[in-house]
C-alpha cells in the first residue's frame, strides 16, 4: 500500500499488507517533509502525527516517485515478494 498517512500505514500493516510511506517534498527542501492531507487534518483535530519513516509499520520510504524502481526492484523482475 502506498500512503502518506501514518494512520493508514498502520491500518494497512495491521491487515498484513506491505507498506510504502510517501514523503512529499516541501517547496523548500530544508523544511523537511510536509504532512499528508489526512495527517494534516488529524493534527488539526489533535489525533494524528506527521510521517514517521522509523515507524515499524513502514516497510519502504519513498521521497520521489522516480525512486520506486530502486526501492522496489522486485516489481520490475515480476517477483511479487520484495525483500
Amino acid at each position: 500500500m502506498f500512503e502518506d498517512s501514518m494512520k493508514n500505514i498502520r491500518a494497512a500493516k495491521a491487515l498484513g499488507l506491505r507498506t510504502v510511506l510517501l514523503l512529499p517534498q516541501a517547496p523548500d527542501s530544508s523544511a523537511g517533509p510536509r504532512l499528508g492531507a489526512s495527517d494534516a487534518a488529524g493534527v488539526a483535530a489533535g489525533e494524528a502525527e506527521g510521517p514517521d519513516p522509523t515507524d515499524p509499520s513502514v516497510d519502504v520510504v519513498l521521497r520521489e516517485c522516480r525512486d520506486i524502481r530502486t526501492a522496489l526492484p522486485c516489481l520490475w523482475k515480476k517477483k511479487w515478494v520484495c525483500s
